[in-house]
Parts: C-alpha cells; structure tokens; sequence
C-alpha cells in the first residue's frame, strides 16, 4: 500500500488532482438527497469521479464514490489481484512544526517522536487527559522540527479542537475564516500568549479541494507506481515516507 500526498495546489498534468468545479445535483434526487449532498464536502477528485461515471454518496459527510460502472466485486478482485487506486482527501491532513512540535504531538499522543528516525512513521493515538483512546493517527517524522500527520475523516473537526486546546498558533488560509474584528483580535492574541510562553510550535491544515491525497492498493502497487516516479520504491520499506517527483508533480510516498 502507497500513499501520495499532491504539494501542489493544482496540476493539470497529473491524473491524481483535478480542481472541483460547482456541484451539479441531479433532477432525480430527491429533495433530502439535494440537501444532504449540498451540504457535504468534496475532495479535490470529485469531478474525477464524476466524469468516470462514480456513483457518488454522502460519506459522512463527504461525497465519494462507493462503486464505478463495474460492480464492487470485480473492483474487489482487480484490487486483490493487481492494483486499485483510493481517494482518500478526506482525511484529515496536518502539518506541524517549529521547535517544539515533538514535544507538542507527545503531549497528545502515545508515540515516541524524538526517538524516531526522519523519514519513519508509526502508528499511534490520540489521548484524553485520562489516558483513554481518542482516536487512530499515522505520524510522519520529516526532521526534527517538523512532523507531517494523517488522522480519520470522522473525527475532523475534534481532532482540530485537541490541537487547538493545546493554546497554538493556528495557520488556515483566509477562506476558513468569517472575521469580524473581536475575534480577528482575538486571533492575534491568542499566538502573541503563546509566544511569551517560548513554545514555538506552528499548525498547517491542508485544504482537501487543493491537497490530494490517494492509497494505492494491491500486490501490483509497487510495480505500477515504480513506474511514475525515480525513486527506487524497494528501498521505502514499511511505514517510511519520501518526498519525490511523480511525472514531474512532487509527491509524498508513505509504504
């Protein structure tokens, strides 16, 4: 299993990332449907789906296709016996860095950060003051001062909220934001109280509409990937990251 992380906001030369267009609901939906489905997010992939005939639903919360024109099947045996690729952009994805960004992600999860090596990641979890388990999460060591991290789609919006109570600088592009001027003050504030505690400490969320992320699956994933990119994939062994180029496109590989 593969994943590629797009760092490119949009590439129409890759077939990975396509940039959303406005959501069209069909005539025979019915009125819940229509309203489910305009209230409910995209990936950067969704016209992908669509223009290969998807059949799109409502996946908590986000629109993903379930099955292609093929039955699910035979989607399930091209995937046991050769490869099939996954959007997954719905997960959310983090970046976080600055000097004390180890510190920071030990205080919330179980993971021994300082003692792994750049490049590796580990499995680990999201814990309550408690020690009671929150939530699942891969971390990605890129240096010392800077961690890449990929948590469930299903627990967006509180894994946000357990970032943010730790009192850290929050970086989101101006889009996710209606300001009025208390709580842009407010903003401001609260990274300046931060800072005079001497944590440094920086949050990114990358924006699913312009950050692709994708798992490729199945025995021939190695082998048709191998083809994209010039890294030599037989020396990312499991749970290793590489930043390279696919096509010319730069890409996160995590095995």
């Amino acid at each position: 299993m593969f994943n590629l992380l797009n760092h490119l906001k949009h590439s129409s030369g890759s077939s990975f990332v396509f940039r959303c267009k406005k959501f069209v609901t069909s005539t025979s939906c019915n009125l819940k449907s229509v309203r489910e489905q305009s209230t409910a997010r995209r990936t950067c992939l969704y016209d992908f789906h669509v223009q290969n005939q998807g059949k799109i639903v409502n996946f908590a919360g986000w629109l993903l296709p379930v099955q292609y024109k093929e039955a699910i099947a035979v989607s399930h045996q091209h995937t046991r016996t050769q490869a099939s690729l996954f959007d997954v952009g719905h997960m959310l994805q983090t970046i976080v860095w600055g000097k004390n960004s180890g510190e920071f992600l030990e205080s919330l999860t179980t993971a021994d950060l300082k003692n792994l090596k750049p490049g590796g990641s580990t499995l680990t979890v999201f814990t309550n003051d408690q020690g009671g388990i929150l939530d699942d999460l891969i971390i990605t060591k890129d240096a010392e001062d800077r961690f890449y991290v990929v948590s469930n789609a299903g627990r967006r919006d509180s894994d946000i909220d357990l970032f943010t109570q730790r009192k850290v600088p929050i970086f989101l592009p101006s889009k996710y934001f209606l300001f009025s001027s208390n709580s842009l003050n407010f903003f401001l504030v609260f990274q300046d109280e931060f800072d005079k505690r001497g944590r440094r400490v920086q949050l990114e969320y990358l924006d699913p509409l312009e950050r692709g992320l994708v798992a490729l699956q199945g025995p021939g994933a190695a082998k048709v990937l191998q083809k994209l990119v010039e890294v030599n994939l037989n020396e990312v062994y499991f749970m290793n990251s590489v930043e390279t180029q696919a096509k010319k496109i730069n890409v996160r590989i995590t095995r």
